[in-house]
């Protein structure tokens, strides 16, 4: 996870600065921007790293590999291969 606006190590490129089509780990294209609350229940507010699009999900949404298990008020749990990882506002 890095935080959002900080260049990439090497190895953790994007598509367009790799030249590749797709980047070496598909499960962090996603940016968490903000968690917003709709009728009191919790959506993750998420920015596309490749195309900046911005989309809203709530838990249990499938995301490429895995699945938002849980959205809390500042981040939410990335299950991926039954192991969930918390991604704080500003991380992929």
């Amino acid at each position: 996870m890095r935080p959002r606006g900080e260049t990439a190590p090497t190895g953790e490129r994007s598509a367009t600065e790799s030249g590749s089509a797709e980047p070496e780990n598909p499960d962090r294209l996603y940016l968490l921007v903000g968690v917003a609350f709709v009728a009191g229940r919790p959506e993750a507010v998420l920015e596309d790293s490749l195309t900046g699009e911005v989309r809203r999900c709530a838990a249990g949404t499938a995301l490429r590999r895995g699945r938002i298990a849980d959205i809390e008020w500042n981040s939410l749990g990335y299950e991926l291969d039954g192991a969930i990882r918390r991604v704080a506002l500003g991380e992929a």
